[in-house]
């Protein structure tokens, strides 16, 4: 510790040039401002050098001593930062600049907890089973959320629904609390469930400074992955470790890759590689699925939707009425795709997904086969849980699909599904209204 009353130029000059926290304290030797710094030596200057900003004048004013604690990372020494500022409450770290009240992040006491940023003039601690911080600034608090979730997912739905959410597609929030839930088996439910409450478990050491431990871990679990051959896991886990490691450099550098395209672009074409390597597949870029939707089997609709790469190709969407009076879905999928097929101007798929599974798959593909030499595979999509169907017939081992795959087909599940129905609903208004007009 080193007062400042006196000599504050040779003090600077004594100062290391390295990341960690600094205390500002009064003449009781109470701390009345805390901040960290990759730099402490300049950063310090700087706090007792800005002639400009009244806060920093009474800062300097009323400081007599300072303590340093130096530390490995500017991410440690931003965990010890909060951690002392929520320990101190030091009078001059109380309100912003913006004079909001104070900001943190908190893990929720829910059965499937939440992360998430909260500010509270008087925070009840008994609201939550971990609080983090207070922080200085509100950005930093949403960059290490979205690094957290990198590392180890997490959901932020603030009500649990039949459907998973948005960052669930991304890897983002595995295993999703709304996947969870809805699964029929209650031992697939509890390891699930399991899992989640590890992530939630993982993200607290983080946030509590134990970061080493979850690093540890990891490693034993990819090597562990790797060895079993389990390569599609391991991918995972091998991403999750880069991030986490990422957290331990020297400098912290937050980035906005959550919301850039090239970093969904390049989540897409990692499931899609997944897929790839589990079907045994030289190429695989054009899927194709398929759906059928209708009421009691009145105006019967089918959608096509197209992705490339693992991106969804809207232009190349294509959607059927149903001719006929066909009575059961696997009928109408096979008038759909023989309609389709018989477009050979169209590119040609890699892939074909019906939504369905075995009776789908029995009507569809003998009929198929006698048509079509060239027939490209064609496999379903069953749900609960969302698993791949394959014909024994065709000769096809079943494979095992990692959790991105799987994202990647239930994705083109649920847009096949979505622009049926569109389809589907606006052919039912249609019909309403010519049936209006009649009896008018």
């Amino acid at each position: 510790m080193a007062f400042l009353k006196k000599n504050r130029s040779q003090l600077y000059s004594r100062l290391v040039e390295t990341a960690g926290v600094y205390l500002f304290l009064n003449q009781e030797k109470f701390p009345i401002y805390i901040g960290k710094a990759i730099n402490l030596r300049a950063r310090i200057k700087q706090h007792f050098t800005n002639k400009d900003d009244a806060k920093e004048q009474l800062i300097a004013k009323n400081t007599a001593y300072l303590k340093i604690i130096e530390t490995n990372s500017e991410f440690a020494a931003l965990v010890l930062e909060a951690n002392l500022i929520g320990k101190y409450l030091p009078k001059y770290n109380a309100v912003g600049r913006d004079n909001k009240s104070r900001l943190y992040i908190v893990i929720t006491k829910d059965e499937y907890p939440k992360l998430a940023l909260e500010r509270r003039q008087n925070f009840k601690h008994s609201d939550h089973q971990f609080i983090f911080g207070p922080l200085n600034s509100a950005q930093t608090g949403r960059a290490l959320l979205r690094r957290l979730r990198q590392i180890t997912p997490f959901c932020t739905e603030k009500r649990l629904s039949s459907k998973p959410c948005f960052y669930s597609q991304i890897g983002l929030c595995s295993p999703c609390p709304n996947q969870i839930i809805s699964e029929a088996s209650k031992a697939t439910q509890q390891k699930l469930k399991k899992q989640y409450l590890k992530n939630i478990a993982r993200a607290k050491k983080i946030l509590q400074g134990d970061g080493q431990k979850i690093l540890a871990d990891l490693k034993t679990e990819l090597a562990s992955l790797s060895e079993e051959l389990r390569y599609e896991e391991a991918i995972l886990v091998r991403n999750r470790l880069h991030y986490l490691e990422l957290l331990f450099q020297k400098r912290l550098v937050f980035d906005q890759r959550l919301s850039e395209p090239n970093y969904i672009e390049a989540l897409r074409f990692q499931e899609v590689e997944e897929l790839r390597v589990a079907l045994s597949f030289a190429k695989l870029e054009r899927v194709e699925c398929y759906d059928i939707s209708n009421l009691n089997f009145k105006e019967a609709t089918a959608s096509m939707v197209v992705f490339n790469k693992g991106k969804a190709i809207p232009d190349e969407y294509r959607r059927f009425k149903i001719k006929g009076a066909r009575r059961f879905d696997p009928e109408m999928l096979l008038e759909v795709v023989v309609r389709r097929l018989a477009h050979r101007n169209w590119s040609y798929p890699d892939l074909i997904m019906i939504d369905g599974g075995s009776p789908q798959l029995l009507k569809v593909i003998p009929d198929l086969k006698q048509r079509y030499a060239d027939l490209p595979l064609i496999v379903g999509l069953a749900k609960r849980p969302d698993r791949l169907l394959l014909l024994k017939e065709l000769g096809i081992e079943m494979p095992q699909l990692g959790q991105g795959a799987l994202r990647f087909l239930a994705r083109m599940r649920d847009e096949a599904h979505r622009f049926a129905k569109k389809y589907h609903i606006f052919l039912r208004r249609q019909k309403l209204r010519a049936d209006l007009e009649a009896i008018g």
